[in-house]
């Protein structure tokens, strides 16, 4: 199993590849870790050790939050939870289960604290369930909390909470989005003081105010005089400068059951519609007959996927009436249909489209099964990236890419994301001669240059040890990403900007810990000692891990 390097060992390499030819491959190759979190650790800000992660996610700044479960001779059902900012090492319990909860009236305290998100100013919003004498889990018992630095701890909405004129409460909320920018953004379900669900509203605020961004009976934009927001599905999306995508279902004046949803962006408070069913589907001589929310950017540049209307006289093919279109509302693209053939791929069909992101320049990574003349084939799946008008694969069911041994081949790609640098990351169970249980994952990252790389696999040993003197090698037995997205949608990210990778490992020994991957770090180029030099002080700074080649 391999071994990861320590640095003076990488040190001692370079110099041999710059000055007596020694092979300074795989130091040049390496890449920095950092080591987040461990279980059996005492946790932050209490007397209790981590037992488990959950919702690891990371922002431009390196930063990170996270979700821990804890385990110790006082932690209850109630307390053994908790959500934690870490930055390069300092860590900070934001909140945990049984205190007493921010901003509650009636001696609610957390209990249930989940899907953490970390912007890079910082702040971290999250979602909580809330316990007490007067809680109940229909009525008031769950929240959403932002934290920051600047401002401290605030509850943004609680369910039970009046809303608008005092006729309606707050019954739900969808996930959160924050930004670069300090909003938030999310979707809320509405009823009348506990009668059924009744509404809902689409909010964006910045902690300080909070604007209505859509509502049921508001007036929707682009689809004519009369016609009204109904319903609103999933969770809206929220850039970095402050535009809110979210799909919603209308009714009023010419509106049927076959055009009655669509996706709006409000930019600037003006509603501009992006798509809706029935509209005409680029590069298909067809119409679209459904339609799935879109990934944004700050372009204002979409990427989707629907289904299509079938041609006059023809029946409805699930083989080829799907595609995926991107870019800016009026001059969208087909970026590829089902039933094509798959880019890289020989022999195989796109299938049915999964996941899609788009980075701040217009890079669209997008997943797919695989189909062949019969079906679309679930055990199947690649990955692909689209670019400036060109679509290649980066993986995929059968492909052979850089780090697997002769005889193996990848079988499924698992979760995937695309930073602003246009680097892919994405985990894939591996087959093949030779292949066990213990080493059939890997996780693969694309370089500045567009060459993939391995970075870890199942049955590596890993140094989860920052001491440069000290080691502490485990067996990796599970690799784990909690964020997806493209950069510019207000997600959880598990990929920044800056190539740093924030990554979940599981152990043979029980153990569990987080850990942050730099994958694009500077090491000099042969042939200059003045950088040599300069590296070197940055090297001896810091423990080289696991290597990235």
């Amino acid at each position: 199993m391999p071994v990861c390097l320590r640095t003076h060992s990488c040190v001692m390499l370079l110099i041999g590849s710059l000055v007596g030819g020694m092979s300074g491959v795989d130091c040049l190759n390496a890449a920095d870790v950092r080591t987040v979190a461990l279980t059996r650790h005492q946790a932050a800000g209490t007397r209790d050790v981590w037992d488990d992660f959950y919702h690891f996610t990371i922002n431009d700044w390196g930063q990170t939050a996270f979700g821990g479960k804890l385990t110790g001779n006082a932690v209850t059902e109630i307390t053994d939870n908790g959500i934690w900012l870490e930055d390069y090492g300092n860590q900070l319990l934001i909140a945990r289960g049984g205190q007493s909860a921010w901003g509650a009236d009636d001696d609610a305290v957390f209990r249930t604290l989940t899907s953490p998100q970390i912007n890079s100013l910082g702040t971290v919003v999250f979602k909580s369930s809330l316990e007490g004498e007067n809680i109940s889990s229909f009525l008031n018992g769950s929240a959403v909390f932002r934290y920051g630095e600047d401002y401290g701890p605030q509850m943004l909405f609680r369910t039970g909470q009046a809303w608008g004129d005092g006729t309606l409460d707050i019954n739900n909320f969808s996930s959160l989005r924050t930004n670069e920018s300090g909003e938030y953004a999310l979707k809320m379900e509405l009823n009348k003081l506990g009668q059924p669900l009744d509404g809902f509203v689409v909010v964006k605020g910045d902690g300080q105010t909070v604007k209505t961004i859509a509502e049921k009976g508001s007036f929707a934009g682009g689809v004519g005089n009369g016609v009204v927001y109904e319903d609103s599905f999933f969770a809206p999306k929220l850039n970095d400068n402050g535009d809110v995508s979210f799909m919603a279902h209308i009714e009023g004046d010419g509106v049927i059951q076959w055009n009655d949803i669509g996706v709006w962006m409000s930019q600037n408070d003006i509603h501009v519609l992006q798509m809706r069913e029935r509209m005409s589907a680029p590069g298909t001589g067809q119409v679209l007959e459904s339609i799935s929310i879109p990934s944004i950017n700050d372009a204002r540049e979409i990427v989707f996927k629907g289904d299509l209307v079938p041609l006059l006289g023809h029946d409805y093919d699930p083989l080829t009436d799907a595609g995926l279109w991107g870019g800016h509302k009026d001059d969208l693209q087909l970026i590829a249909r089902r039933g094509d053939a798959a880019v890289g791929l020989e022999g195989w069909n796109f299938g049915r489209f999964l996941n899609t992101s788009i980075n701040h320049d217009g890079t669209i990574m997008f997943t797919a099964q695989l189909a062949n003349d019969v079906e679309s084939l679930e055990e199947t799946k690649g990955v692909w990236q689209h670019k400036d008008g060109v679509t290649s694969l980066i993986a995929g069911t059968g492909s052979v890419i850089e780090g697997l041994d002769d005889g193996e081949f990848v079988r499924y790609v698992f979760e995937d994301s695309i930073n602003g640098l246009g680097q892919i990351v994405f985990s894939a169970s591996i087959a093949g001669a030779g292949v066990t249980e213990e080493d059939n994952v890997g996780l693969w990252i694309t370089g500045l240059d567009g060459a993939l790389d391995l970075i870890i696999r199942e049955g590596d040993l890993f140094d989860v040890d920052d001491d440069p003197i000290a080691e502490d090698l485990r067996v990796i037995s599970d690799i784990a990403m909690d964020g997806w997205s493209g950069g510019e949608e207000g997600h959880a990210k598990s990929l920044n900007d800056w190539g740093e990778l924030a990554v979940r490992l599981n152990f043979t020994d029980g153990s569990e810990g987080l850990f942050v991957f730099n994958t694009i770090a500077a090491i000099p180029e042969p042939g200059s000692v003045a950088l040599l030099g300069a590296g070197l002080v940055g090297m001896l700074a810091r423990k080289r891990k696991c290597g990235l080649g």
